[in-house]
């Protein structure tokens, strides 16, 4: 109904109470950079808990207003993603420090290097940080006369990955 409409009310009126903190400093910050602000907080306590991300960003960003908008969402199921990924990277890393062997992780198109240890620069002589601006440049270190069979293996890999996720 009316009531559920938020329009030209206040924050503090439209959000649940304990969840506006910071929301005042964010508001300001948002007006003085004339750019959207983001937070993450925790809201909720107990098996309610849960984290939001907010945005605030000027209506006017040239600055004719002091009137913002906002976005938040609930983000607790990324949060627990992103902090799972960085612990298996912290294992992956532990597990290939010590080795001479490479390990390389890459997206499905080569577009994207997730993961190289550094046994790649002595077994390679290619930096990690080339290989992760243009991870399909490893071809670089197979001899030119393999090149084309490597390749050609790397499609046959894709091409079973595909038949076998589209089972």
């Amino acid at each position: 109904g009316a009531d559920d409409d938020p329009t030209g009310r206040t924050l503090r009126a439209v959000t649940p109470a304990g969840h506006a903190e910071g929301f005042p400093e964010q508001r300001e910050a948002a007006l003085a950079d004339g750019d959207p602000v983001e937070r993450r907080h925790v809201v909720g306590t107990g098996d309610d808990e849960r984290t939001v991300r907010a945005t605030i960003a000027p209506v006017d960003p040239a600055g004719g207003s002091d009137r913002v908008g906002g976005i938040t969402r609930h983000v607790t199921d990324r949060v627990e993603r992103e902090r799972r990924l960085r612990e298996n990277h912290a294992i992956l890393e532990q597990l290939t420090a010590t080795t001479d062997d490479v390990f390389w992780l890459f997206d499905g198109a080569f577009e994207e290097t997730r993961f190289v240890n550094e046994a790649h620069e002595d077994v390679w002589g290619q930096s990690t940080a080339r290989l992760r601006e243009d991870p399909s440049s490893f071809i670089e270190g197979v001899h030119p006369e393999d090149r084309e069979a490597v390749r050609e293996r790397i499609a046959a890999v894709y091409a079973e990955l595909a038949t076998v996720s589209n089972s």
